[in-house]
């Protein structure tokens, strides 16, 4: 017999109700509840009640979707492009003043649910992706340089060379300008600190490929990056920083 079947069912002279309710693992109140229910509505209220709200706040009315559903037939029927952007374009147009639109994102989902877009498995990316982060402190730095503009207005560089397994900032150094002699001696100052990578990743920036690259090369640190095959004059830099 169902825990349900028996609260309903059991008789409730000399019975200790808040006892019976712990021996089966079920609140007082569902207790009363079901018992109320299948007074009043019999069998059926035995059965479980969603706990679902009856009304979502944030759920788009159902006349809103009536209209972005006729907006898409009229386009199509039309020939024009009836996909959410174009929706959500002509949209204001067709609401009552005032009140704000759906998000393309919202129409795409209406669309979806009211079976205007057809799942296509074979449009799906082909290749997996990887994570290629170091699985060891020290094997690979990044590097990479933003704009900043200071409180006076002033524009600069910052250097920033983040140690790809830690995460941790080796070196973050504010430059006027991301020059080959600066890189060399933000990467060397941070070399001395943390020890050299075993490779470092960064894009195609000069600084970086000719200046670093040709700077640490010979103690062993190879970049990740194309590397000219007729090397450039050596930048100059500060010869007493050595990692």
């Amino acid at each position: 017999m169902s825990v349900r079947r028996l609260i309903v069912e059991v008789d409730l002279e000399g019975l200790n109700v808040a006892e019976f309710c712990r021996q089966h693992g079920v609140s007082t109140w569902l207790f009363y509840q079901l018992r109320r229910r299948y007074l009043a509505e019999g069998e059926a209220g035995l059965e479980s009640r969603s706990r679902a709200p009856q009304m979502v706040a944030n759920r788009t009315p159902g006349w809103v979707e009536d209209v972005i559903v006729a907006e898409r037939k009229r386009l199509e029927e039309e020939g024009w492009d009836a996909g959410a952007a174009t929706i959500a374009f002509r949209l204001p147009h067709l609401l009552p003043a005032g009140m704000a639109p759906p998000s393309e994102a919202t129409i795409w989902r209406v669309l979806s649910r009211r079976g205007f877009v057809v799942p296509q498995p074979k449009k799906a990316p082909k290749h997996s992706y990887r994570s290629f982060s170091a699985e060891r402190a020290n094997e690979c730095w990044q590097l990479d340089d933003t704009d900043w503009e200071l409180a006076d207005g002033t524009l600069v560089r910052i250097l920033n060379i983040i140690d790809d397994c830690s995460r941790v900032v080796v070196a973050a150094q504010a430059l006027a300008t991301c020059t080959i002699a600066g890189a060399v001696e933000t990467f060397l100052t941070a070399a001395n600190s943390w020890g050299l990578p075993a490779r470092f990743l960064s894009d195609n920036a000069k600084a970086f490929r000719y200046g670093v690259a040709e700077a640490v090369g010979p103690w062993g640190s190879k970049p990740v990056i194309p590397v000219p095959t007729t090397p450039r004059p050596a930048a100059r830099w500060n010869a007493s920083i050595r990692p």
